[in-house]
């Protein structure tokens, strides 16, 4: 008896998801958005079973990773358990596909964004003996004399190396990625960088700037 009380609920369980799967499949949008309005969970059920390939392909096409692809899935049914209602779409294939987009778009930046900052903290840390510190920063004739002489300095470098400064310090690009739109191995990229950076220093030093 004991044995049959600690099973009913397991195999309870498992019916009433077969139920469910029997009910919310074929199911129409004019069904599903019921179901939302009524506050019943089967709609997120019917939505996975009627545009769950759909949306998952929208997701895929903006972001790369298995778990963030996961985590904009269940974003995305959670939005549209919030969001209907109020809304009532009346092309819900549409609204689904609008709604998984701006998510992983939103996513996508968010990860950029923490990729870039990241990769900043990393190019100021490597310009720190480089820079002025005696100075204050923020005074707007040392920015101007600071940048002038950056600019000087730039111009008298060649091409290649300019960009691959430009590209480091102000796009704030990795040297990974430098090295691959430029063509050149990433330890040459980082040796020229180093140069640059001693060049640089001297430069500002003999400017009397630092």
């Amino acid at each position: 008896m004991k044995l049959f009380v600690a099973v009913l609920p397991v195999y309870a369980t498992i019916i009433n998801e077969r139920i469910r799967n029997v009910f919310t499949a074929g199911m129409n949008d004019s069904e599903i958005i019921t179901l939302f309005n009524n506050r019943d969970e089967a709609a997120i059920e019917a939505v996975k079973k009627q545009y769950g390939t759909y949306y998952r392909a929208v997701i895929s096409g903006i972001l790369e990773l298995p778990e963030d692809r996961e985590e904009c899935s269940n974003d995305l049914l959670l939005a549209l358990w919030n969001s209907i209602p109020p809304n009532s779409p009346e092309n819900l294939k549409g609204y689904i596909g609008r709604t998984a987009r701006n998510i992983s778009v939103r996513l996508f930046r968010k990860n950029n964004a923490k990729m870039r900052n990241a990769v900043m903290t990393v190019a100021l840390d490597e310009l720190s003996d480089v820079l002025p510190s005696g100075r204050n920063p923020l005074d707007e004739t040392v920015r101007k004399e600071i940048s002038q002489a950056i600019n000087d300095y730039l111009r008298s470098k060649k091409e290649r190396d300019r960009d691959i400064f430009i590209c480091r310090y102000y796009y704030y690009r990795s040297s990974v990625d430098i090295s691959q739109s430029m063509g050149l191995g990433e330890s040459h990229v980082r040796m020229i960088l180093s140069r640059m950076r001693k060049e640089l220093k001297a430069f500002l030093t003999e400017r009397e700037l630092i």
